[in-house]
């Protein structure tokens, strides 16, 4: 969103790699679909908010009260070497299936940071867009139809710069049909260089699976490698998107 309001920063990034990249939302799916789908009926209580509160941040309470759930449920059971079922669908329910990379005994300790807080408005903005299936600037005022006719599309195609996308079919957050559906028709040709499926990950195994190293980042650094040696697009596949996702 960044680089298409700014175009002026393409000269500033020599490569941007996209990890489980979102676009509109529209196509997410779990707990965080019916929340975000259900913002037209939600939309009196975001208001009534910010009218009293302000763009305040939100979310800390819902942080705070995971930790100790984590604490007081999930520590215990692992402790005592019982089924630990139970804490699973803090991520099942919003990231997706749980992946064989996912170190388990740490699922406690990462629940107790998420949710993170953050503003109210950033919360609108992603219901604005799940619902109009657009990646649309953020409208303080939402209502329905006007919301199109009032705020502007972020132009994806004034972004200029090398793009390596890593996602996967089982990310729930960032689904194969955000990216094909949303991203790749707004972006410039060319601009996406490569696309990488890392099979089986969930949207939070981009971050917290034990073998990332291995099946993300040292493929990111052997691209910057490469690329600094003058042999961009030589070690990459170019596909189209149907090729992609079909």
């Amino acid at each position: 969103m960044f680089l298409a309001d700014n175009p002026s920063f393409n000269g500033k990034i020599r490569s941007l790699f996209a990890l489980a990249p979102a676009g509109s939302i529209h196509y997410t799916r779990g707990l965080a679909r019916l929340i975000l789908m259900s913002y037209p009926i939600l939309n009196p209580l975001f208001r009534l908010h910010r009218l009293l509160f302000g763009p305040q941040q939100v979310g800390n309470q819902i942080m705070q009260l995971i930790g100790l759930l984590a604490e007081r449920v999930c520590l215990p059971l692992f402790s005592q070497v019982i089924n630990s079922s139970i804490c699973d669908p803090g991520w099942i329910w919003v990231a997706g299936p749980p992946s064989p990379s996912f170190n388990k005994s740490r699922q406690a300790v990462y629940l107790s940071h998420y949710p993170d807080g953050t503003s109210s408005m950033v919360i609108e903005h992603f219901g604005q867009m799940a619902v109009a299936d657009e990646i649309r600037h953020f409208d303080p005022d939402f209502f329905s139809d006007a919301y199109k006719a009032r705020t502007a599309l972020y132009n994806y195609s004034n972004i200029d710069v090398p793009i390596y996308i890593f996602w996967s079919r089982n990310d729930w957050l960032t689904s194969p049909y955000e990216i094909d559906r949303v991203l790749f028709p707004r972006m410039r040709k060319g601009v996406i260089k490569a696309t990488y499926e890392v099979p089986l990950y969930n949207h939070a195994d981009f971050l917290y699976a034990t073998d990332n190293a291995e099946r993300v980042f040292s493929g990111i650094v052997k691209l910057i490698k490469d690329e600094e040696l003058g042999n961009q697009g030589h070690t990459s596949h170019k596909l189209g998107p149907s090729e992609h996702f079909s």
